[in-house]
């Protein structure tokens, strides 16, 4: 689009000038090749391409918030959402309790599995090799039970295992009826 602007700057009896100038429409222009609309895809082969930046200018001063006023904010809404009377709020409250007592419990075990369970020297996996096993107990508990019912001197070792460890035993069985106690509270 271009427009006539008039000289009124020389005196009355000077030849008129008029200058043409371009000025930019609203909107982009159509022969502008930098500004694209989105498209559909990723181009990887062009890096001309711009897209505009969604969401606030960041250099516009008057569309931020202070930060206090959004603490603020976000403490009234936590405030009201963990409120005694807010039953959704509480339940939260003590579902991520539970969550968060579990796994500092786990943590805790975790430094204190006797070496035993580990395996590391030949004459421990010689001795508690038959008793001691891993996840794949629970795919055939039958295989397993039968081999301590069949040996007299396995259901002794297990028995003496068992009372040796009996402390650490519980709490790790209490550590994961937790966990099944939570996943079924949780999916309820």
């Amino acid at each position: 689009m271009t427009s006539l602007i008039r000289d009124h700057t020389a005196g009355p009896g000077a030849p008129e000038r008029v200058q043409k100038t371009r000025t930019r429409p609203r909107g982009p222009d159509p022969q502008d090749q930098t500004l694209r609309t989105r498209p559909r895809g990723p181009d990887p082969e062009d890096q001309t391409q711009r897209t505009r930046p969604r969401g606030p200018d960041p250099e516009d001063q008057t569309q931020r918030t202070r930060p206090e006023d959004q603490t603020l904010r976000t403490r009234g809404a936590m405030v009201d959402f963990l409120a005694e009377n807010n039953l959704c709020g509480q339940a939260v409250l003590r579902i991520v309790s539970r969550g968060n007592a579990i796994i500092a419990e786990l943590l805790r075990l975790s430094d204190f599995v006797p070496p035993v369970f580990r395996l590391k020297e030949k004459s421990e996996q010689q001795k508690y090799g038959d008793i001691i096993c891993d996840f794949s107990y629970f795919k055939g508990p039958e295989y397993y039970d039968g081999k301590l019912e069949a040996r007299p001197e396995l259901q002794d070792l297990d028995e003496e295992f068992r009372e040796n460890n009996i402390e650490i035993l519980s709490r790790f069985y209490l550590a994961f009826e937790s966990v099944h106690k939570y996943i079924v509270d949780l999916n309820r």
